[in-house]
């Protein structure tokens, strides 16, 4: 994305065939304090005198920097994209930023904006801060808290959050704690939250520009995101210009996000991941690469089909022959163009799974 102006305990951490990837498998406890760590497939946690049935997230993550280089790959970060994996005994979060890169020219790091505002998602997340049920809100708090630091970050990012809701919350373990409250709209939504019986979740996710998620259900998709574009390849974002620039430079409001609620089931997947793997590979393709850990409760499997989805898109990318998405939709819009679209690629493959 180059625009910016109007015009576990147990951590691995390897190069496989160029894929870059991580896991890891963390108690709740643990995971608070493996910040470094993407993957997670966290023990289930219970809360004294609760027996309600719950789901939880077993978590991948895999991708590629655009461009080879010295500190391009680390935790949460693959170029100029960034991501987090959160546990917290509300549930589980994940989120993706892409660091909008055209701020090169200006001499700014395009991935230092999105890597902070997912750190400041993730502390949220570990100390509590945050309301189950508004990404959007706890997204609103993380760019906050970028417009306070004394250490002035410039740049901009697009942001995609997903919040799993297990049945481990309850109306009276959620509202009764006032750190998750930080306006009326938010106290009522959490208040609003009802826990069954059943190995369902809830999912609410807010979305900001062109990354973005899929919900996969025996072989289809139940649920995505819709990617959020002022024109071509100019998608929302949220932006810290430099003073005296602000009224060029495209700047969106963490309230504009795309912001969806509904159930998932255990055996469903769920990918999250940035536009350099939507941009390079069409929905079928994705699809047919799941096709073999549908229903999987192997944390090592689902780790191979992140580094296949990743290894695709980034050959994809390269290719200039190769009738890419992105390719596809900028002749919709007038541009006779072909070929992959290089890029950052971040890939987070989320097994949902049921817990009693």
């Amino acid at each position: 994305m180059q625009c910016v102006l109007f015009y576990g305990r147990l951590l691995s951490r390897a190069v496989a065939n160029g894929v870059y990837n991580t896991s890891s498998s963390n108690s709740v406890n643990n995971t608070q304090q493996q910040i470094a760590a993407s993957t997670s497939a966290a023990a289930p946690v219970s809360l004294a005198n609760s027996t309600q049935s719950r789901v939880r997230l077993l978590t991948a993550v895999s991708g590629f920097p655009k461009n080879q280089g010295p500190d391009r790959v680390r935790p949460g970060k693959f170029g100029d994209d960034a991501y987090f994996v959160a546990r917290h005994q509300l549930g589980d979060v994940i989120g993706v930023a892409d660091g909008v890169g055209g701020w090169r020219a200006w001499g700014i790091d395009p991935g230092e904006f999105s890597s902070t505002l997912m750190q400041s998602c993730e502390r949220l997340v570990s100390t509590g801060s945050f309301c189950p049920t508004a990404p959007a809100s706890l997204l609103a708090k993380a760019y906050s808290e970028l417009e306070l630091t004394k250490k002035h970050i410039l740049g901009s990012s697009t942001a995609c959050l997903v919040m799993l809701r297990g049945h481990l919350a309850t109306n009276n373990s959620v509202s009764s704690s006032d750190a998750f409250h930080h306006n009326e709209t938010e106290r009522k939504d959490c208040e609003e939250f009802q826990s069954d019986e059943t190995a369902s979740g809830v999912l609410s996710s807010a979305n900001i520009g062109d990354s973005g998620y899929l919900v996969v259900r025996g072989g289809h998709v139940v649920h995505r995101s819709h990617e959020q574009q002022h024109y071509f390849n100019t998608p929302f974002q949220l932006s810290m210009p430099p003073p005296g620039t602000s009224g060029h430079v495209l700047s969106d409001s963490p309230a504009s996000a795309d912001s969806r609620e509904f159930e998932v089931e255990a055996g469903d997947l769920l990918l999250v991941a940035t536009d350099g793997v939507f941009d390079n590979l069409p929905v079928p393709c994705i699809l047919q690469l799941l096709q073999t850990v549908q229903g999987t409760s192997e944390l090592s499997e689902l780790q191979s089909a992140a580094n296949r989805i990743a290894q695709q898109a980034r050959l994809h990318a390269f290719d200039e022959d190769y009738m890419s998405p992105f390719a596809l939709n900028a002749r919709q819009n007038g541009i006779n163009t072909r070929g992959g679209k290089p890029d950052d690629i971040t890939v987070v493959l989320a097994a949902v799974l049921g817990s009693v």
